[in-house]
């Protein structure tokens, strides 16, 4: 598993989702699994994050979309390097060595 050390970054548009989702969280800790007014709670909101997603990401613009695709969560080269290799050197032009 790829595991990164940056903070993920959320773009503008997508702020009311990330809210609404860790609202679900919060309620999916808070709640008992027995508790069934908490559970259909949980279903709305989860039902609303769908709505709001499907809206949010029908009506990207192309700059949207490139943020979104630049988001800071996605995996990067330098993630992929220590899981395929044991050492390695990281080399900066070919002028370096002068």
């Amino acid at each position: 598993m790829i595991t990164s050390s940056r903070k993920p970054l959320v773009p503008d548009f997508m702020r009311p989702v990330a809210e609404l989702e860790v609202q679900v969280e919060e309620l999916k800790k808070l709640a008992p699994k027995s508790d069934l007014t908490i559970n259909n709670k949980i279903a709305q909101f989860q039902e609303q994050l769908v709505k709001l997603q499907k809206e949010i990401f029908s009506s990207l613009t192309p700059l949207q979309r490139l943020h979104l695709v630049r988001q800071s969560e996605r995996p990067t080269t330098l993630d992929y390097i220590p899981s395929i290799l044991d050492e390695w050197i990281e080399l900066h032009g070919d002028r370096g060595g002068r």
